[in-house]
């Protein structure tokens, strides 16, 4: 999808064009539901994210990364309460089934709290996670990048040299 390596590449105004026109053509895609307020978080556009990045969690199926991705976005909001309480329930889902780890960084990094976010990302790591493979470009994980372990991360994946 054209408007997600857009987005990846940084170039976040072509990006949101491009989503915009994918949901004009298809309004029921998810991804590119989700793509937008990732694109709009990077404008610094807050409440147009919280509202899209839940679209794009009740669309169709539940996606628990996705529901991570509001939380964060609420966090970034102010709306730390919020935030807390789906982070609680992914923590409490931890000790009996699988959560994705990668998602729960997410919401550490939305809080301003690097350290569980890369604690995180190691667990992610130690599950082999795919969603690792976007790591480098991940716009909630960017407040990530400066940090030695980050980096190190990066390189145990082979995504930096």
């Amino acid at each position: 999808m054209e408007g997600r390596i857009l987005l990846f590449a940084g170039r976040i105004d072509p990006a949101i064009e491009q989503l915009q026109q994918t949901l004009k053509i298809e309004p029921s895609f998810s991804l590119a539901e989700y793509d937008l307020g990732k694109a709009h978080l990077q404008k610094g556009m807050i409440n147009e994210e919280i509202g899209e990045l839940q679209e794009s969690a009740n669309l169709r199926f539940r996606i628990s990364e996705r529901d991570a991705a509001v939380a964060y976005a609420s966090a970034k909001a102010g709306k730390t309460g919020e935030a807390r309480s789906v982070l609680r329930r992914y923590l409490e889902q931890s000790k009996r089934s699988y959560v994705s780890w990668y998602g729960i960084a997410f919401i550490y990094s939305g809080l301003g709290d690097k350290d569980q976010a890369l604690a995180c990302l190691e667990k992610a790591f130690q599950q082999h996670s795919v969603r690792l493979r976007d790591l480098k470009v991940e716009p909630f994980l960017q407040s990530l990048h400066p940090d030695p372990r980050f980096s190190q991360l990066l390189r145990r994946l082979g995504l930096e040299t």
